[in-house]
């Protein structure tokens, strides 16, 4: 049977941000107008709720160093570097794929977090050729549907 963690535990409390705390908001107080029944809340909660706390019990600096790199990551990509680069971009893109990964990671759903680090993997693998043979431009073109294909891209054999 699940039971809550004591209250001196600061897992235990629930955080909510403030309207201001939202780049778009008008900010007014998120009044709840359809609220979910607490055994639907359980049901979909306690299983990684109780994974995310076991995790967190014995893999703490392991978290750190995790979150620390993502952290790091999200500086170098919004860095000084040049804001039109098409690394730049694909970096940017993958910032929440690295915020997936740990979060689904931490909460048991390992096979979803793999995924999402393919996805990283894939996206700077991409951007990195694109960088590397500057197309950007012509990813641009085919971006807003004035190039109909990137077949005439180099190969990488």
């Amino acid at each position: 049977m699940s039971k809550p963690l004591t209250s001196d535990d600061f897992r235990a409390v629930r955080i909510v941000l403030e309207p201001e705390d939202f780049a778009l908001t008008e900010g007014k107080p998120d009044v709840p107008d359809d609220l979910v029944d607490r055994e639907t809340w359980n049901g979909i909660m306690v299983l990684p709720d109780d994974v995310a706390i076991r995790t967190s019990n014995h893999k703490g600096k392991w978290l750190k160093e995790l979150y620390h790199q993502q952290t790091l990551w999200t500086e170098f990509a919004v860095g000084d570097s040049d804001n039109s680069d098409i690394l730049f971009e694909a970096m940017l893109y993958t910032m929440d794929e690295l915020d997936a990964a740990l979060f689904l990671n931490l909460h048991g759903f390992y096979r979803q977090s793999i995924g999402c680090l393919r996805n990283t993997l894939e996206i700077v693998t991409v951007g990195t050729y694109l960088h590397i043979y500057k197309l950007s431009d012509d990813l641009k073109l085919w971006n807003d549907g004035k190039r109909r294909s990137l077949s005439a891209l180099p190969v990488i054999i």
